[in-house]
């Protein structure tokens, strides 16, 4: 059998044994793309190249037979820079998406793409788990949101775009109840968010479920005020559950100066909110931070899902600063298809309507016992859900309903 080194470690592989089965043995990993056990080399994509340092020969680890002697480098700065012109090459020829165009415009960064697989497959609560990490507050946003995946989505071209909003926020609502995950371990430090908007609470959730302790500051009476009347109380409330689950300290009606010469009485300055915590986020409309290294901004936007993309930002931002670690805010590289050529349309026509489609599977899947669409069904009418939440509120005694103000 034949014995080589890897990366300075001596091995003994069998016969017949190619330098990417040798390596493996060893607990040493090699990039790979074409390459599929069991099937013959295809050498197309050239990026397991590795090194020979015995003969000075660039190898395909793939397709070459391990041999006694050979000196194999897997992990230096010249098979780093082979790779990536390798990749650089595929890519240009590359046609089609890396990502979905709705999760590209999504600026919360929905992956719309893996949720719909989820729900294709019935796994519901990966579904929840993604809308949840990835929007926040996906009822809300189901009702409000100006849904730009759907201007870009790829079936709008052919019929129709699929209803990106209306597939979260049915589904989040229909699992409005369903507990949230446990926040991480607490890391003993706090952070003052000032503002209650989408900006400053998607700030706060993502802050206080990685561990750090929440105080949230608001000037009105009420969290998200612009919220209020558009959308019934009970979901907002159901929404914002976490603040109480995860003991975020809220404070109502309690104005911040964030200029020392707005202090006055009833007003808290900012410099007592960077004495108290160990970072201050500014989520307020209009706010302009201060030159102070504990001090970020989020950006009250007014599209919805964008204000919940700047809280999510700020808060990734203020922990990499607070934890010492790299913040990285670019984006993978991705490759655009652009419009589908008419060939290409007729194909997707084809494909689509056929008795093994993805279209089929979901209309055969969709009435289901255990589909999403039966499982709404069935909690929307149940006692505790949020339809008879609000049915049981605009029939108390208190209600605009029974004060007759509302057309019955």
């Amino acid at each position: 059998m034949p014995r080589l080194s890897i990366n300075g470690q001596n091995i003994e592989v069998a016969e017949n044994a190619t330098v990417l089965e040798a390596a493996r043995a060893a607990g040493v990993e090699i990039p790979t793309l074409c390459h599929c056990a069991g099937v013959e080399p295809q050498t197309s994509c050239m990026v397991c190249v590795v090194k020979d340092a015995a003969t000075g020969a660039t190898l395909l680890s793939c397709a070459t037979k391990a041999a006694a002697g050979m000196n194999i480098i897997t992990d230096d700065e010249e098979i780093h820079a082979l790779r990536r012109d390798t990749l650089a090459l595929l890519l240009a020829e590359h046609a089609g998406d890396c990502e979905g165009p709705c999760e590209r415009a999504c600026p919360a960064g929905l992956r719309t793409p893996q949720m719909l697989r989820c729900l294709h497959q019935g796994d519901m609560g990966g579904a929840l788990a993604i809308a949840r990490e990835d929007l926040l507050f996906p009822a809300l946003l189901g009702r409000i949101c100006a849904a730009p995946c759907e201007r870009v989505c790829r079936r709008g071209q052919y019929d129709k775009a699929i209803a990106i909003r209306s597939v979260h926020g049915s589904l989040a609502e229909a699992f409005i109840e369903e507990p949230l995950p446990s926040p991480q371990a607490a890391t003993g430090r706090t952070v003052a968010v000032i503002g209650a908007g989408f900006a400053g609470l998607a700030a706060t959730r993502a802050l206080a479920h990685l561990g750090y302790g929440c105080r949230l500051y608001e000037k009105e009476g009420c969290l998200c005020p612009r919220l209020r009347g558009k959308v019934s109380d009970a979901l907002v409330d159901a929404e914002f559950a976490f603040l109480q689950a995860w003991d975020v300290e809220v404070c109502l009606s309690t104005k911040v100066a964030l200029n020392p010469d707005d202090s006055f009485f009833g007003v808290l300055p900012l410099t007592t909110c960077l004495e108290e915590n160990d970072m201050v986020i500014l989520a307020c409309e209009g706010a302009a931070a201060p030159d102070a290294a504990k001090i970020m901004t989020a950006r009250e936007e007014k599209m919805p899902v964008r204000a919940v993309a700047s809280g999510k930002r700020a808060a990734h931002q203020a922990h990499a600063l607070l934890t010492n670690t790299p913040f990285c805010s670019k984006r993978p590289f991705n490759s655009h298809l652009g419009r589908l050529a008419d060939d290409e349309l007729e194909a997707y026509r084809k494909n689509r309507d056929s008795p093994g489609s993805l279209r089929a599977q979901i209309r055969k899947n969709r009435d289901s016992p255990g589909s999403l669409r039966a499982q709404i069904r069935k909690n929307r009418d149940s006692p505790g859900s949020l339809r008879a939440q609000i049915r049981k509120n605009r029939d108390s005694p208190g209600s605009l309903r029974s004060l007759g103000t509302v057309p019955v």
